[in-house]
């Protein structure tokens, strides 16, 4: 009895462990996509682009600039006005770009273009004769930091790229990991599945060998020359075999679902009957019990007291 109780409280703890290890897997799988998902679409997002396009544009409104500049020599309003506003494009594109954190390694050269764009703001803002006086200062100056906006440029694009390969490597890593859950998961719910398969044809056959043999008990009851009556412990009586019913006068309909005491015993012998009943609840001990017969005095259906050998047994 013991040794089949650790059993079924073994079982038990191995049945919560295994649906345990498949709750927390799932809920990793779960935490695990959901961290794909949100990686594959930062992929497709533009928050990376942004920062290169400025860092890229940074060439472009420079060569603008320096075309602006020549324009300027010939000294009418117009271009003088042209350069000041290419200027300004330029200048406000090197404080965005200046601002811009996804490339923190190009600060240095960032920094640079803006102080040498801040030494040049007032020749941009004083007026057309002395801008144009000092147009050759103000190319000097760029000439300073005219390779700066390619340079600035081309590190972009290798610093989004080298980002974009670190974190497409990252999905690679969440992805082999969700697989490998998704397989030790599966493997748990096969096994699973396989045991509980194995369970349910063990139950299936205990239960065709416990309806045969109840089948079988019952066509013994149903054949045998002798009485049989079965009841429980409350005194209910349970079956009536054929017969019981000849041997007493009661139809089985009838008998089923009665006290047998009342139906079957003269009314001065219950009582020690009854007591039995009741000290086999108490402690499962019964006066009548065992495999010797017992002469007692027994009631038909008409009333009628006639002398039984009986034998009872649990």
């Amino acid at each position: 009895m013991a040794n089949r109780t650790l059993h079924r409280l073994q079982r038990l703890w191995v049945r919560r462990t295994l649906a345990l290890a498949l709750f927390a897997g799932l809920a990793v799988a779960s935490y695990l996509a959901f961290s794909v998902w949100n990686r594959v679409g930062a992929l497709g997002s533009a928050h990376q682009d942004h920062a290169e396009w400025v860092y890229s544009q940074l060439e472009t409104d420079f060569l603008k600039l320096e075309r602006a500049l020549d324009d300027a020599r010939s000294g009418t309003t117009p271009a003088l006005t042209n350069l000041r506003k290419r200027f300004d494009i330029f200048y406000s594109r090197a404080q965005v770009a200046a601002r811009v954190q996804d490339v923190g390694e190009l600060s240095a050269e960032t920094e640079r273009l803006r102080r040498v764009l801040d030494a040049q703001v007032p020749i941009i803002d004083s007026p057309d004769a002395q801008l144009f006086s000092r147009l050759s200062e103000l190319q000097f100056a760029l000439q300073t930091i005219e390779r700066l906006p390619r340079q600035i440029g081309l590190a972009s694009i290798s610093f989004a790229a080298a980002a974009s390969e670190a974190e497409r490597e990252q999905i690679v890593q969440l992805i082999e990991m969700l697989l490998l859950l998704a397989l030790i998961v599966i493997s748990a719910l096969i096994a699973m599945t396989i045991r509980l398969s194995r369970q349910a044809i063990v139950l299936n056959r205990t239960s065709r060998a416990a309806e045969e043999n109840h089948l079988r008990l019952a066509t013994t009851l149903r054949a045998s020359l002798d009485a049989v009556v079965v009841v429980s412990d409350e005194g209910e009586i349970l079956d009536f075999n054929g017969s019981a019913e000849a041997i007493f006068g009661i139809s089985r309909e009838i008998a089923l679902g009665k006290n047998f005491i009342e139906l079957l015993l003269p009314p001065e012998s219950g009582t020690p009957h009854s007591l039995d009943l009741d000290t086999f609840r108490e402690i499962g001990l019964a006066r009548v019990t065992g495999t010797s017969r017992h002469e007692f005095e027994m009631m038909n259906g008409t009333g009628q007291i006639f002398p039984v050998e009986i034998s009872v047994s649990l």
